[in-house]
């Protein structure tokens, strides 16, 4: 396996300046960290990627690792973590990516799949599941028997 430098570089997408590493060559997929990390998380699975083929795209969420951090904390609310990665996808001219989303930024991803379904190929959710699932655990957990 391949050890590769993560040094990104800035896009200036959706008012920001946003720090993001892309690699390789191939089908484009965008690896979205979760809190408190920054694109590092990724680290191992870049160079597999990288090496099965495909283009990665990782960046650093606002407020993490080299992106801007805005001082308004309105600035963090959702929609906009939803719309600096379709500014980013614009930036690059990237019409359809896979996504791979991890913890909070899972949430963001789904939030981005919901409003922007014709822009996912394939979306993969990492430790939070569907916003709808949450409404339905109370229920499932109660009909478990999670006796031997």
């Amino acid at each position: 396996m391949t050890t590769l430098q993560l040094q990104g570089k800035t896009y200036h997408v959706n008012g920001i300046a946003m720090n993001v590493v892309i690699v390789g060559e191939g089908r484009n997929i965008l690896l979205v960290h979760g809190f408190p990390d920054s694109l590092e998380v990724w680290r191992h699975q870049i160079p597999i990627l990288v090496e099965a083929g495909f283009r990665v795209i990782a960046p650093d969420q606002r407020g993490f690792g080299h992106s801007e951090a805005p001082s308004e904390t309105k600035a963090y609310a959702i929609e906009n973590y939803v719309a600096d990665l379709a500014a980013l996808l614009d930036t690059l001219e990237i019409q359809k990516v896979m996504l791979v989303g991890h913890d909070w930024a899972a949430a963001v991803c789904w939030q981005f799949c919901m409003k922007h379904p014709a822009r996912v190929d394939r979306y993969v959710a990492i430790s939070v599941g569907h916003p709808t699932a949450y409404a339905k655990g109370p229920k499932i957990l109660a009909l478990t028997n999670f006796s031997a």
